[in-house]
C-alpha cells in the first residue's frame, strides 16, 4: 500500500513539473527582455535631439523620430555591442573624446536594418546613414563625449533597427579645462537681443602658446576681434604668455526668433601645446516673454576661503 501511494505521489509531481516547464517559456517569451550579461538600460523620457555641427548630423533624414516610434526592449542577442557599455572616463570640458562601438549581427540567416542612432548631448555620434547588416557581419560607429559641465554624466544611446530599438549605456566625467575655458549653455535672452561674452583663455605651459584657428558655427554667432589692427598685431593678440589669462575674442550672438539654439566655437592651439581641438558648446534660449534678463549667463565667484 505504501509503495502504491509513493508511486502515485511521484506521478503527480512529475505531471506538475512538466506543466511548469511548458508554461515558463511562454511567460518568459512574452516579457521580450532577455538581458545579456554586462548590458543594462534605464528607461527615460525622450527629448529633442541636438545637432553636433562640427562633426555631422547624427540622424539620417529618413529615420524615425523618438516621438513617433514607441520604445521597445527586444532580445539583446539580436544585436550585439562591443564594448557592452561605453565609459569615456574623465574628459576636460570642451575637448571632445571619440570612441568606437562595434555593432554585430549574430544571426547566420537574417539581415537586420539599422535605421538611426539617436544621441542626446553631451554625447554625440558621427554621421550615420541607414544600413542593412548581413548575417554574421558588423559595423563600427563613433560616439563622442563633449563635456559641458563638471561631474558625472550618463545617458542612453538608442539604436533604431528593423528588429526593435536597442538601448546602449554611455558614461563620462567632465573635469576642468586645462586652458580654463568653459561652455556657454545657460544663457537666456529676449528676442532681438545680443549676448556677447568674452572668451578668456589661460596658458598652463612654461612657454608662450599661439592660437592658430578660431571660428564659430551658424550665421547668428560671430567672433569679433578685440583689435582693428593689422594681421601681425592680431597674431600677437592670439599669443598667450606663460601662466597668463587673456581675452582672445568676443563672441556675439544675435537672437532673431524664439527657441533654443545650439552653436559651437572651435579653437585650435599650436605648439608647445599638444594638438588639441577645443569645441566650446554655445547654447542660447531665446524667449518672447516679458521679464528680467541678465547680460551674463553665470556668476563665477572663484575659490573662496573660510574665515
Amino acid at each position: 500500500m505504501c509503495v502504491k501511494a509513493y508511486s502515485f505521489i511521484i506521478i503527480i509531481l512529475t505531471i506538475k513539473i512538466t506543466i511548469l516547464f511548458q508554461l515558463v517559456p511562454s511567460i518568459y517569451g512574452k516579457c521580450g527582455c532577455h538581458k545579456a550579461s554586462g548590458q543594462g538600460f534605464f528607461a527615460q523620457e525622450r527629448q529633442a535631439i541636438n545637432n553636433f555641427e562640427p562633426l555631422s548630423k547624427n540622424i539620417h533624414d529618413g529615420s524615425p523620430s523618438t516621438a513617433s516610434v514607441p520604445y521597445s526592449v527586444p532580445n539583446f542577442r539580436i544585436l550585439l555591442f562591443e564594448p557592452a557599455f561605453l565609459d569615456f572616463k574623465e574628459q576636460p570640458v570642451g575637448m571632445p573624446n571619440v570612441r568606437p562601438v562595434m555593432l554585430s549581427n549574430p544571426s547566420d540567416k537574417n539581415d537586420i536594418e539599422i535605421a538611426a542612432v539617436i544621441v542626446q548631448p553631451p554625447f554625440h555620434s558621427s554621421k550615420f546613414q541607414k544600413i542593412v547588416l548581413a548575417p554574421l557581419k558588423n559595423i563600427t560607429i563613433d560616439l563622442v563625449f563633449l563635456a559641458t559641465i563638471l561631474g558625472n554624466v550618463e545617458n542612453t544611446v538608442y539604436i533604431y533597427t528593423s528588429k526593435g530599438n536597442f538601448p546602449y549605456q554611455v558614461f563620462g566625467v567632465g573635469i576642468k579645462n586645462p586652458y580654463r575655458l568653459r561652455s556657454y549653455v545657460s544663457a537666456r535672452i529676449p528676442v532681438n537681443a545680443v549676448f556677447s561674452p568674452y572668451i578668456n583663455m589661460y596658458n598652463p605651459y612654461s612657454n608662450s602658446i599661439q592660437i592658430n584657428e578660431m571660428y564659430s558655427s551658424g550665421n547668428d554667432l560671430h567672433l569679433d576681434p578685440l583689435s582693428n589692427s593689422n594681421y601681425s598685431s592680431v597674431s600677437k593678440l592670439w599669443e598667450i604668455q606663460p601662466y597668463e589669462t587673456k581675452s582672445i575674442m568676443k563672441a556675439t550672438y544675435h537672437s532673431k526668433e524664439e527657441g533654443h539654439s545650439a552653436r559651437f566655437i572651435r579653437i585650435v592651439v599650436g605648439p608647445p601645446a599638444p594638438p588639441h581641438i577645443i569645441i566650446l558648446p554655445f547654447e542660447i534660449s531665446v524667449s518672447s516673454k516679458h521679464g528680467l534678463y541678465t547680460s551674463i549667463d553665470i556668476l563665477d565667484f572663484g575659490t573662496l576661503r573660510t574665515m
